[in-house]
């Protein structure tokens, strides 16, 4: 049986009809939505944006809540990966509010995965199950859940391609805590998203009935969802269980010197470039190009536009020097972390100087042509 059909199957007995209402890109006042996914053009990600739960319902009590989501992604070449995310108290802030409880915000279901398109909708599609539960409260099954939830966390590595090996054994995980918790429905959402319909954007799912927000007209606003008449006049929507999704759409990754298959490479090109190993440095040089445009957790067009600020990055005189200036006095310091001593994560202002349309003037980049 399919992690999806599994929890079609868990939740189906008590699932209500529900609000699910998007946020028109009008109403967001925050700006980020609008972006259209384009196959191998842009990276996806979902948030839990903001949660907000009642008292009425004895929250961190007798029960708990835990936020989980089920995403189905075609990823590179491999097949299908079912990715799974648990979120539990562990992970939100709770703020005390007059009248209610508040869970706030932006909590990460998915690492940043390239939309890779295609013509057959199960390989082009992005499928999610997500919402939140109440479970059982207990020292051991909140232990249990923190400790599913902080493995599953890690699907949220910049390298997703490393974690795909894993995402399994989490889904095994999250469906024994759903069990042994007896995970009753308080929000849940099923959705597939095409290459025509994938688009960022803000969801509200509600516990009240649509009725309820009838005349309403709904904003998101960098303080959370708002209701009103103009963005002139808003507030809070009436106190009840919610969640809102967001769906992030982006044409770039800035944290690609993350991806250790490049950004190694680049770093000990630099070190031998100052060290005046020319022939050695241009093979790491090719190293680290060659892994951009093959790598699965960079989109073709955006695998382009890294092999340009590659070569900035290393042509960069000043900034290599100015980089070697700023790490040794951090390491005198020791106001660094083992992850933040690498060369190619200080030259933040080459990257600035390449974007993506500035990639797409030049040629495309093979193989053949790094060689």
């Amino acid at each position: 049986m399919s992690l999806f059909e599994w929890f079609k199957n868990l939740f189906s007995h008590d699932a209500v009809q529900r609000t699910r209402l998007p946020i028109a890109k009008a109403n967001d006042l925050t700006g980020r939505s609008g972006a259209v996914a384009k196959a191998d053009e842009h990276y996806v990600r979902l948030y839990f944006s903001e949660l907000f739960l009642q008292k009425d319902r004895n929250w961190f009590t007798s029960r708990f809540p835990l936020g989980y989501s089920l995403i189905c992604h075609k990823y590179g070449d491999q097949p299908k990966v079912e990715f799974t995310n648990v979120a539990g108290k562990n992970k939100f802030d709770i703020q005390q509010a007059s009248q209610d409880r508040s869970i706030l915000r932006n909590y990460p279901m998915t690492p940043l995965l390239p939309f890779r398109g295609g013509d057959i909708e199960i390989d082009c599609g992005l499928e999610i199950d997500c919402g939140l539960v109440s479970m059982q409260a207990s020292n051991l099954l909140e232990s249990f859940a923190k400790t599913v939830g902080d493995i599953a966390g890690k699907l949220n590595a910049p390298q997703a391609s490393t974690v795909v090996s894993i995402a399994s054994s989490i889904a095994t995980g999250v469906q024994e805590l759903l069990s042994a918790g007896k995970a009753e429905t308080v929000l849940y959402v099923h959705d597939m998203f095409t290459g025509k319909s994938l688009t960022s954007g803000y969801l509200l799912l509600a516990r009240n009935p649509l009725q309820t927000f009838e005349g309403q007209t709904l904003w998101m606003t960098d303080d959370g969802i708002r209701v009103g008449p103009s963005s002139d006049a808003l507030a809070p929507i009436e106190p009840q269980d919610f969640l809102v999704i967001f769906v992030e759409c982006l044409e770039d990754r800035d944290d690609w010197q993350s991806l250790g298959a490049v950004g190694k490479p680049l770093d000990k090109a630099i070190e031998a470039k100052l060290g005046g190993r020319n022939d050695e440095a241009k093979l790491l040089l090719v190293q680290a190009k060659v892994a951009a445009i093959t790598s699965p957790d960079l989109t073709r067009r955006d695998g382009k536009r890294v092999v340009a600020a590659i070569d900035a990055y290393y042509k960069d005189g000043a900034a290599i020097q100015e980089t070697i200036a700023r790490v040794t006095r951090n390491a005198l310091t020791r106001s660094i972390t083992p992850s933040d001593d690498r060369l190619s994560l200080h030259l933040a202002p080459a990257v600035a100087r390449v974007t993506v349309a500035d990639a797409d003037k030049l040629p495309e980049a093979t193989l053949n042509s790094l060689l």
